[in-house]
């Protein structure tokens, strides 16, 4: 079921008119081709079908939560279990142009918005929260995003508008039935009939040993060694050990099979009786995700240790190899920032920001983080500076540089630099 624009409007409107100002989001629940909110409100719970797209496209008001058989677990309810379970919601919203449903929220944390956009059969989701420290999170990038003037979809708009057309809800219902098939799971069943002929062989062996119990005693070793030959069955003499002990042993092995014989049949029930099952095994339809950015592969390079100082990146070479990498492939920007020890051999330093723009305290970090890197006794720490722009490599000579416009620091060394710095 595909609804249009004209369709979540109508959706949207009735969802409205039962929302107040306590209509809160109780739960979240998922299928294969939905996620379902409830939504409590005074006396009553309602639940909003939310469709995961490629071909069920839409929300749905409903009265009562999916059934457990087609009921999952995966990343996207998880998420909403995460951000969006607990908030109250005050109004739906659909936008002019395109497919979007924007949920307003309210939280104690503040306002927020979670919006829907379907676009070209597929689902896209993003989430913004309000305030001084506004956030947005787009599933189809990677993490949150410090934006709050961005839109909901903004970069993703292209195209035509969409039509209005007439309303048709569809039920959801319907599909809901439709993601159910019942198979015979071959399988299991061909393992199944190996163990049900392994017991019945088992059964009819006892069947045939125990009247053997009556006869044990009027028989000698060879004949009853003979006899359990016939039946399936073996009992081998022990050293030392007389014919009547033997006998006795075989006397109480045959008894032993009333035993045997109780637990078979049981077992034999109960696989039988799986044996029904394998007829009507569920299978559930493929799951729909929204579109999620799939995570970035880090290859890190094994001659730089990067670290984090605040929000500044940085990396520290290792070797040689690592200063030249910090130049040519770490940097990011001619304005990025770079740092050596005065006057010794050491390894270089590319912070991800304008030397301008680093204060006194950030540049004692950097010095006593090189201080420790070297494995330097030192209190006092003098360091050169300057911009990415100003180091030149030398040709043939693997890390070493020339500066233009140094800049010289003389800082102390401060033991907690690593309670502000964190490497990675």
């Amino acid at each position: 079921m595909i609804q249009n624009m004209a369709t979540l409007a109508d959706q949207s409107k009735k969802v409205n008119e039962i929302l107040n100002d306590s209509a809160f989001i109780q739960k979240v629940q998922s299928t294969p081709v939905s996620v379902v909110l409830r939504v409590r409100l005074p006396g009553k719970s309602i639940f909003l079908h939310l469709g995961r797209g490629r071909g069920t496209e839409g929300l749905w008001l409903g009265e009562s939560a999916p059934v457990a058989e087609i009921r999952i677990r995966d990343k996207f309810q998880e998420w909403i279990k995460k951000y969006i379970v607990g908030q109250k919601i005050t109004q739906i919203t659909i936008d002019k142009k395109y497919r979007i449903l924007t949920f307003e929220l309210v939280s104690k944390y503040g306002e927020g918005r979670l919006g829907l956009f379907y676009k070209g059969r597929k689902l896209y989701f993003s989430y913004r929260t309000l305030g001084v420290e506004g956030s947005i999170f787009k599933s189809w990038r990677l993490g949150s995003e410090e934006n709050i003037t961005e839109g909901l979809f903004e970069d993703i708009y292209d195209g035509p508008e969409d039509k209005m057309g007439d309303i048709s809800t569809g039920d959801i219902e319907s599909i809901y039935k439709s993601l159910v098939t019942y198979k015979e799971d071959t399988k299991k069943k061909k393992l199944l009939n190996r163990k049900i002929q392994t017991e019945t062989k088992k059964l009819e062996n006892i069947e045939l040993a125990l009247p053997l119990q009556s006869e044990m005693y009027s028989l000698n070793s060879s004949e009853i060694r003979e006899r359990f030959k016939k039946i399936g069955l073996s009992i081998k003499e022990k050293y030392g050990e007389n014919e009547h002990k033997f006998r006795d042993r075989a006397f109480t092995k045959i008894k032993n099979f009333k035993t045997s014989r109780k637990f078979s049949e049981e077992k034999l029930k109960t696989l039988t009786s799986e044996m029904k099952s394998c007829e009507k095994t569920i299978f559930l339809q493929k799951t729909k995700f929204p579109v999620w950015a799939a995570p970035q592969k880090i290859n890190k390079n094994k001659d730089i240790v990067s670290f984090t100082m605040g929000k500044i990146k940085g990396a520290v070479g290792k070797n040689v190899r690592g200063n030249d990498y910090l130049r040519n492939k770490f940097s990011s920007s001619a304005d990025d920032s770079w740092f050596h020890l005065e006057g010794e051999k050491s390894s270089h330093i590319v912070l991800k920001a304008k030397l301008g723009d680093l204060t006194d305290i950030d540049v004692e970090q950097i010095g006593s983080l090189l201080r420790d890197h070297m494995h330097l006794s030192v209190e006092r720490i003098k360091l050169i500076g300057s911009s990415i722009k100003n180091i030149k490599g030398l040709k043939g000579k693997a890390g070493a540089v020339t500066v233009s416009n140094p800049n010289y620091f003389d800082v102390l060394y401060n033991s907690a630099w690593k309670e502000i710095i964190s490497i990675d």
